[in-house]
């Protein structure tokens, strides 16, 4: 049966239903064409604007019915073998109430014309700043799906799992996910380490990460990246923290990688405000399972209300149990300090 490409575009069908049709598009670029194609079409008709009619408009329509009428009868040819057709005369409207004739440009219609081009001038520019919102989160989506290839790939090498964190050293950022990828040979050509189109499109390797120590903070804001990824969760043992890594099986819903969280100085509120990615309108989210949901609310998917960003502890640090999913931007780390193990 073919998709509802109409009702994807409107956001008008369910959920599963919406995860369906993105695995359809990642397979056939024609109807990648058509989404695209019916995107600004739907949005020119949430763009339509409705206006009254003239006041006078049935007067001026009669009386120009009442004209042709006269102009019928006086080139209309006479005959005396075929029977006339009487027609009803239409009353005259009163000379002292419309003595003048009609105008073709009157006031009112000029100040109307002013008025609709003011609406389209005010309407314009919102239409085409959420066309390129949607562009932008569509472009966006479309590199998660290709990085998570890279991520099946390398689960696949990895016995399921996702990359695991150190708990100290260069490679206890988030941000080590890209060298790791890069390293492993799964980083594409195509690939970039964020949503705006100007990111970086190669990362660092773990050589390079290594030779870092002394400015981490810095590097990782500059190279590590413009995403968030998943930090897994801490499991201390005979007092031996240990990090552990999602895999699959965990639960196809488990956000693994998204947009990055604001940093110090992008936003306001830094507890409750979305990715800078989008301008603050929200995240897209890639999960375990492999699909991609842009999200308005720093919250997972499937009606789970906790931050994405934050542990249950409100702490940026990895989780502390399995189902408490915490994603960290490349300077992130799983511990609050580092943690030596003698």
């Amino acid at each position: 049966m073919k998709p509802d490409l109409l009702g994807y575009v409107l956001h008008a069908l369910p959920t599963d239903e919406e995860r369906q049709i993105e695995s359809y598009l990642e397979e056939q670029p024609d109807a990648r064409r058509e989404v695209l194609r019916l995107r600004p079409l739907c949005l020119a008709l949430d763009a339509q604007e409705t206006y009254e009619p003239s006041q006078d408009l049935i007067v001026r329509t009669l009386r120009a019915v009442a004209n042709e009428r006269s102009l019928e009868k006086q080139i209309a040819p006479a005959s005396s073998k075929s029977p006339t057709t009487t027609y009803p005369t239409l009353e005259p409207w009163k000379a002292s109430t419309y003595d003048a004739p009609p105008s073709q440009w009157r006031r009112a219609d000029a100040w109307a014309l002013v008025a609709v081009v003011m609406l389209l001038c005010l309407a314009i520019p919102p239409v085409l700043q959420y066309v390129r919102d949607r562009a932008l989160q569509t472009e966006c989506r479309d590199n998660m799906r290709q990085l998570y290839t890279s991520f099946d790939n390398y689960m696949t090498d990895h016995r399921g799992a996702i990359p695991v964190l150190a708990t100290d050293g260069p490679a206890s950022h988030a941000g080590v996910y890209a060298s790791l990828l890069h390293d492993a040979g799964l980083w594409g050509e195509q690939l970039r380490l964020g949503c705006p189109p100007g990111s970086a499109t190669k990362p660092q390797t773990l050589a390079e990460v290594q030779l870092h120590q002394e400015q981490e903070q810095n590097y990782w804001q500059r190279f590590g990246g413009n995403y968030a990824y998943n930090m897994g969760y801490l499991q201390n043992k005979d007092g031996t923290p240990k990090m552990v890594s999602i895999k699959r099986g965990d639960g196809d819903s488990i956000p693994i990688l998204a947009d990055r969280p604001p940093r110090f100085g992008e936003a306001s509120n830094l507890l409750l405000a979305n990715s800078p990615n989008h301008g603050g309108r929200g995240q897209n989210v890639l999960h375990l399972g492999g699909h991609v949901n842009f999200q308005k609310y720093r919250s997972a998917d499937s009606g789970d209300d906790r931050d994405i960003f934050r542990n249950d502890n409100n702490l940026p640090n990895a989780g502390t149990q399995l189902r408490d999913i915490v994603l960290g931007p490349s300077e992130a780390r799983p511990v609050a300090k580092p943690v030596h193990v003698d």
